[in-house]
């Protein structure tokens, strides 16, 4: 179990690396805008990620049945990683639509 939450977060950190390098401005801005876009954008970039991982333990293949020692670890496995790729899929919507319900509201 200890080599799939390794390979989970290894996965994360290649994908945070790789949106990093697309965004080198990011680093030398001061507005909070670009950081806020940023922000929404990673935050998907990551839900898409955790989904597809998950998408790819549901397939049930006897590979990764034999990597995490059983069906029930994928399952577990699998349920983690849908509840952080939708709980991030939300932060994402959140981000993106509480600014605008603020303004709007008048605050």
């Amino acid at each position: 179990m200890k080599t799939v939450r390794n390979f989970v977060w290894m996965i994360i950190a290649a994908v945070s690396v790789l949106w990093w390098m697309s965004e080198p401005q990011l680093l030398s801005s001061t507005q909070f805008f670009q950081w806020r876009s940023a922000l929404i954008q990673y935050s998907g970039v990551l839900s898409l990620a955790l989904m597809s991982i998950a998408m790819v333990l549901a397939l049930r293949l006897p590979v990764i049945e034999q990597w995490v020692h059983g069906m029930d670890k994928a399952y577990r496995v699998h349920k983690w990683l849908g509840i952080a790729g939708v709980s991030l899929g939300v932060v994402h919507w959140l981000t993106y639509k509480v600014p605008k319900w603020l303004v709007s509201a008048g605050v």
